[in-house]
């Protein structure tokens, strides 16, 4: 509790820190977290800082709240299969509609020592069976990029029937060893093995 003088009569009151100093183990340096920034001071500043009132939050926030995120990628599942270690996305749950929730599985898969992201078709929103939309290609280049395998399990002939050049990407896909379209676990586990 730090204490401070009032200025009329010079009586002591005391001001409780806010929650961010009672969670910071003891130390000579003060680390202050507001907004999502880190703010470093010397630690006769700390409670100072956080007396300093929080901006005001919005009724309705912009973005989902970090904690949903983090229990959507709960739902997933570490799996091996012929000793290659996959995560395995819970085929309910909300769409996967662009890089920001790629993203996410990304961070999940790389925590837990993934090697490939196992999604199935029906969480994949359908703007990314659209190449014209460019999700696809975004969402591929993001696995690309950080080195992980990426397999869409399930039916998706009513999309490939649609568009030839769906049709083109996946059979192109299909060919190499980064991206694949499956119909199921057995499929992926043949191809795995070999």
């Amino acid at each position: 509790m730090a204490v401070a003088q009032d200025q009329q009569g010079g009586a002591e009151r005391q001001e409780k820190p806010c929650e961010c100093v009672e969670r910071l183990p003891p130390c000579d340096v003060g680390v202050v977290r507001r907004a999502a920034r880190s703010v470093v001071l010397p630690a006769e500043y700390a409670a100072w800082a956080c007396a300093v009132p929080s901006p005001p939050r919005s009724a309705k926030p912009r973005r989902p709240c970090p904690g949903t995120r983090l229990a959507l990628a709960a739902m997933s599942t570490l799996q091996t299969i012929h000793d290659v270690p996959v995560l395995m996305c819970a085929p309910e749950g909300e769409p996967i509609g662009g890089e920001r929730d790629v993203l996410d599985l990304i961070g999940n898969a790389g925590y837990q020592g993934a090697e490939w992201v196992v999604i199935p078709a029906g969480r994949l929103d359908d703007a990314f069976f659209r190449l014209r939309t460019r999700v696809a290609g975004d969402i591929v280049q993001k696995f690309v990029n950080y080195r992980l395998g990426l397999a869409v399990l399930g039916d998706i002939s009513r999309h490939t029937e649609a568009s030839s050049a769906l049709r083109d990407f996946v059979g192109e896909c299909n060919r190499g060893r980064q991206t694949w379209f499956l119909a199921d676990v057995e499929e992926l586990g043949q191809r795995l093995s070999g």
